[in-house]
């Protein structure tokens, strides 16, 4: 067994050299640094230069205000008195002071005396520097005055500074947080430099590790450019992934094979299972492989026999032993030839080997065929039943199921034989058909198991009556056939007496006694025919007269037959084309009310011209029609005309319309009728359907469940010709019929015959306890009319009111008047 895997395509990766953007990102961060330091360097040196500048700023002012204020007492000195004190050169001093340092803004010059000068020790001339957080003081002694008119002092010269102090730091944190911004950013970009690098590619990579981990597979992108230790990392991965594509591709392609397996296995087991035929496998060395269940029970092994690996020589030696339980001890023999005869004809000949062999009671058909291996297969199938059934099946192809007798195939090969015998030796043959008289009845009144048992007894009936040469069989039915070989007419005469004694005495069944009447037709080779479907044919026509004859039941064939049959077969053809032809027409009947002469409506009446042979009556073509089927279309086509030419009447006028029994044994029939309402827009009921017995006689139930549908459409069901059956009283039972019809035959002899007087009497009485009005068909003379008015029946047709003749609307309103 072959099977095909589902295979994925490989994965192929292609990597490039990575470029080593971690490199890259050192040197930005080393730039960074250097960029960082390079600026704080810078700051700081900037920074020192910014004090220096404003500390040599300061002095100079502060060096500047002493000196000018020390240069003005000299100068000022001159212009005083030398009465002056010093008290006043002091004073002078402190308002240039004032003056000086109103116009110098951020300078304060202080001028210290006396005793505030002896807290100080600064030297006359000389400078005192004091640096403080926010001011620079520059301290200087003076002398004012001569003699005793001096004042020495101290000038203080105070610079704030802070203002400049203020820009100064204000610098310094600039400058910080430029260091501090270049170095955060350095840092902030080796972050992100790291992070796309290194941390990013790693948590990708752990994150698709974890998948592929997981059994998912996962796309791994290419290595980009990371650094060497990555890219390795993404290859391995990338490899990973590959190799566990390839994995489940393997494990996927495994899990379809196995599927397969299991399937091919499983529909394996069951087509084993499944098997009519037992099969056993063996290989090259005459091992036994595989056997089925079909195999064990066709040869009634149990499974507990194949515990161990058993050779074809075991499987036969256990064959051979439950052939001996079976048989007996002898037949182990057979078993031996059903394997080892044709296991030496299977390796000599190395082709297949088959035959049929007993087993037991059981017919066994075996065949073993050699593997390409070298081993077989051997398949066993028990045809028992399939024998026994062809063999039922020769049987009935040869025989009656029913009656045993030859059937109709074993009759022709028998009507050919003896009519070559018969030819060769200058002899005659009598092909003679018999056919049962009524036996449709004998089915429907006591069912068809008593109508199987007459045909069987008939059967056993005819057997013993032939004799050596002679032959009865039955051809279907209740239809038997017999032929004869003869010399002289006695001879033939005699064998037909013997046929018909067989239905002298009833049939006994069920308790019931039975009798049946036979109609018996004779045709003569070669006088009759010369061969043997015209021989069997003439017997027909021969068999056919005799059920139509009523003083014998037995007919030899006369050439005239032939004639009668040949013009049925011509009218039958022709009725199938007078439709197309429009060769039929209606005539209507008037009906009357006895009473009142009223018209209450027509019967219509289907008449044919035929070209050839003019008008044709409908006793001579219903029959045929009936016989060949044409009936269908023909009634159809009455139903539809009479429903249109009611249309043009009186609304309450009725049209009668015949139905024949093959158009009630129709499923279609209660269709036919309500689409024609339809069509023709006539109202129910002035529809009315007449029936005769014989319908419902025919196929009762069935009849019976189509009158009730029609009935159900709203139409009026008549029984037609009463009393001319043999059940007229059971029928009237079986549906409630609308109307009945008393036949013209009764009424034809009302006026001279007090026995038919009497039974239409009886009719009209038996219809006015029905509460069912009565109609009288054929009334052509008065004293037929004045019978029927004395005896209360209500309606009447015939010649005394009107011909069936061809009507228009206004003929119909002319005669729908009074009078007869």
């Amino acid at each position: 067994m072959k099977t095909f895997s589902e295979q994925q395509p490989p994965h192929e990766v292609s990597l490039r050299k990575p470029r080593v953007l971690s490199l890259q990102a050192i040197v930005v961060a080393i730039f960074g640094l250097m960029l960082a330091v390079l600026q704080l360097a810078v700051g700081v040196t900037e920074t020192a230069r910014q004090l220096d500048s404003i500390r040599s700023e300061a002095m100079y002012r502060a060096k500047t205000g002493l000196d000018l204020l020390t240069a003005m007492p000299a100068r000022n000195a001159e212009s005083v008195s030398p009465a002056s004190d010093a008290t006043a050169l002091v004073n002078s001093l402190r308002s240039m002071a004032d003056i000086y340092a109103r116009n110098h803004p951020g300078e304060t010059i202080t001028i210290e005396t006396g005793d505030e000068v002896s807290r100080r020790s600064t030297s006359i001339g000389e400078d005192s520097v004091a640096w403080g957080d926010s001011d620079l003081v520059v301290r200087r002694g003076f002398l004012l005055g001569d003699g005793t008119n001096r004042a020495s002092g101290v000038l203080s010269a105070r610079i704030d500074l802070s203002a400049d102090y203020a820009r100064w730091h204000d610098s310094i944190r600039d400058r910080i947080q430029l260091a501090a911004f270049i170095v955060l950013s350095v840092l902030m970009l080796a972050v992100l430099l790291m992070r796309v690098t290194v941390v990013s590619p790693l948590e990708r990579l752990s994150g698709l590790t974890r998948r592929l981990a997981a059994g998912e597979l996962v796309e791994v992108p290419e290595p980009a450019e990371h650094a060497r230790e990555i890219c390795d990392l993404s290859e391995a991965l990338v490899v990973f992934r590959n190799n566990l594509a390839q994995k489940n591709s393997l494990e996927a392609t495994n899990v379809v094979a196995l599927r397969k397996l299991e399937r091919a296995t499983g529909n394996l087991d069951m087509a084993l299972r499944s098997m009519t035929q037992g099969l056993a496998l063996f290989d090259a060395q005459h091992r036994l492989l595989l056997v089925n269940e079909r195999f064990l029970e066709i040869f009634h092994l149990s499974e507990t026999a194949f515990g161990t690996r058993l050779s074809a020589q075991d499987l036969e030696d256990l064959i051979a032993s439950r052939l001996a339980e079976a048989r007996g001890a002898d037949d182990r023999a057979t078993a031996g030839e059903l394997f080892g005869r044709h296991f030496g004809r299977l390796f000599t000949q190395a082709e297949a080997v088959s035959g049929e062999e007993t087993f037991g009671e059981s017919i066994i058909s075996f065949t073993h065929v050699v593997t390409g291996e070298g081993g077989w297969v051997t398949t066993v199938e028990d045809v028992t039943e399939r024998r026994a059934q062809e063999a039922r099946l020769a049987y009935l192809s040869r025989f009656d199921a029913l009656t045993g007798l030859p059937n109709r195939a074993q009759f022709t090969d028998r009507l050919a034989l003896d009519l070559a015998w018969a030819a060769d030796n200058g002899i005659k043959l009598a092909a003679i058909g018999l056919d049962l008289n009524q036996f449709k009845e004998i089915n429907d009144q006591r069912g068809h198991a008593a109508g199987d048992a007459v045909l069987v007894a008939i059967g056993r009936r005819l057997d013993s009556v032939a004799q050596d040469g002679e032959f009865v069989g039955r051809i279907g039915g209740d239809e038997y056939c017999a032929l004869k070989k003869f010399r002289n007419q006695a001879e033939v005469g005699e064998f037909i007496s013997r046929l018909e004694r067989c239905f002298h005495d009833p049939i006994r069944v069920e308790e019931n006694d039975i009798s049946v009447s036979v109609s018996i037709g004779v045709a003569i080779y070669p006088d009759d025919a010369v061969d043997a479907e015209q021989l069997v044919n003439n017997a027909d026509l021969a068999k056919y007269r005799a059920k139509k004859s009523v003083t014998q039941n037995v007919c030899f064939y006369e050439a005239e037959m032939d004639e009668v049959s040949r013009e049925r077969r011509a009218m039958a053809r022709d009725l199938w084309d007078a439709l197309d032809r429009g060769e039929f027409h209606l005539t209507y009947q008037v009906q009357k009310n006895i009473r009142s002469r009223e018209t209450i409506g027509y019967e219509a009446l289907i008449r044919w011209t035929h070209p050839t042979r003019g008008a044709v009556p409908p006793d001579a073509f219903i029959p045929i029609a009936e016989e060949c089927g044409a009936i269908l279309p023909i009634g159809r086509w009455v139903l539809k005309r009479a429903c249109q030419d009611a249309t043009a009447w009186n609304d309450g006028l009725r049209v009668a319309v015949n139905l024949s029994p093959v158009q009630i044994a129709n499923d279609d029939i209660v269709k036919l009728v309500h689409e024609t309402l339809l069509d023709t827009g006539l109202a129910p009921q002035r529809l009315e359907l007449e029936i005769t017995e014989s319908t419902i006689i025919g196929d009762k139930a069935h009849a019976l469940h189509v009158l009730r549908q029609l009935k159900a459409l709203g139409i009026t069901v008549a029984l037609d010709d009463f009393g001319t059956g043999y059940s007229s009283l059971d029928t009237l039972n079986s549906f409630p019929f609308d109307k009945i019809k008393i036949d013209r035959s009764f009424l034809s002899e009302a006026e001279v015959k007090d026995d038919s007087r009497a039974i239409v009497k009886a009719v009209v009485a038996l219809g006015r306890s029905l509460d069912v009005p009565v109609l009288a068909e054929g009334v052509e003379t008065v004293g037929q009319l004045s019978i029927l008015e004395e005896e209360g029946c209500e309606e009447a047709q015939g010649f005394l009111f009107g011909r069936p003749a061809r009507l228009t609307g206004a003929e119909v309103l002319k005669t729908a008047g009074h009078g007869a």
